[in-house]
């Protein structure tokens, strides 16, 4: 049970940000986002200073977080004000971007918790993905099940209105946790933020392809 207990800070962190990634998406362009995201290396190393890990920065990594920083914040001025065909802003404006920096505050804070499960507990990858993963279906569901509840849809199925893309999601979504669990136990949070940006590339390069 304690061993369990360590996966469930992290659980609920990412329960948090799950349940607003779609409306931040509402919000902001995907691309952006994945940019923006990207400064989430600055506050994982604060956070990295901090106990359990005691772990300072070195120059040479503030450096490389400050060209990530950099890179993030000209792409960044670069789309501000831009709008799509439809005269929609493509930055989302400011309750878009609110939204973006509360979420990357928590799921900064969620990688690096998460982290310390994955390395201080001795139980294999395909275990602890288990346990953090079971975490996760649990406080879905109940989340589900209570917003159903207010919203008068107790009746209607979970899958309602699912497409191909939705299940294409879903599956996409697995892949990617398990993939995280592994660079959260045998490398580090920063390793996750790395492969962000190699995400951020793949997006904005099949964004161009869909919908250019």
């Amino acid at each position: 049970a304690r061993t369990a207990a360590y996966f469930l800070p992290g659980a609920v962190g990412y329960l948090a940000v799950n349940n607003v990634r779609y409306f931040m998406l509402e919000q902001v362009n995907p691309g952006l986002m994945a940019i923006v995201w990207n400064l989430k290396i600055c506050v994982i190393g604060l956070l990295y200073a901090l106990p359990p890990f005691r772990r300072a920065f070195t120059r040479f990594q503030w450096a490389g977080a400050g060209l990530l920083v950099v890179g993030s914040t000209l792409a960044e001025v670069s789309q501000w004000g831009a709008t799509d065909e439809f005269g929609q802003s493509n930055t989302g404006g400011t309750l878009g971007l609110e939204v973006v920096a509360g979420a990357l505050v928590l799921t900064s804070a969620s990688a690096v918790a998460t982290e310390y499960a994955y390395k201080v507990t001795d139980l294999p990858l395909s275990r602890q993905n288990v346990i953090l993963y079971t975490y996760g279906c649990l406080l879905n569901l109940l989340t589900a099940l209570v917003w159903r509840s207010l919203e008068g849809q107790s009746s209607v199925p979970f899958t309602r209105g699912f497409t191909a893309w939705t299940w294409a999601v879903v599956a996409a979504q697995a892949a990617s946790g398990y993939a995280i669990g592994a660079l959260l136990k045998y490398v580090d949070a920063i390793g996750q933020v790395f492969a962000d940006v190699i995400a951020m590339l793949i997006t904005v390069t099949v964004s161009t392809l869909l919908f250019d």
